[in-house]
């Protein structure tokens, strides 16, 4: 249980620090936490010119800049806290299974609005 409120808690720092990021720039010279870092993910910072590398448009965008790093941190950590709540999971084959489903459907949610 108290597992489950740090992760909660750690979401909601997370989702704070994205806010951060977008409307106060703390860090005016920093490539990876700054408002416009999210251009990291394309080639030369151009979204015309493409991904920047392998998966870094959708998978992997929490490597190149703090926005997308936070974002995932927040996902992830609601997603664990969901998984501890798991009355069904007996195995670690059950939890992974769970946890398949519950980031599908909130990918599908996403994809569905932001495309």
């Amino acid at each position: 249980m108290v597992l489950t409120y740090l992760l909660l808690l750690l979401s909601g720092l997370a989702n704070g620090m994205m806010d951060t990021i977008k409307f106060h720039n703390r860090w005016p010279k920093s490539h990876f936490w700054g408002p416009d870092s999210w251009k990291n993910i394309y080639k030369e910072g151009n979204p015309m010119k493409g991904a920047k590398g392998f998966l870094s448009t959708s998978v992997f965008t929490f490597r190149y800049d703090g926005w997308h790093l936070c974002k995932f941190i927040m996902i992830e950590s609601i997603m664990l806290a969901l998984l501890l709540s798991c009355e069904r999971c007996e195995s670690l084959f059950s939890y992974f299974l769970v946890y398949l489903v519950y980031r599908s459907a909130f990918a599908i949610g996403f994809e569905i609005t932001y495309k």
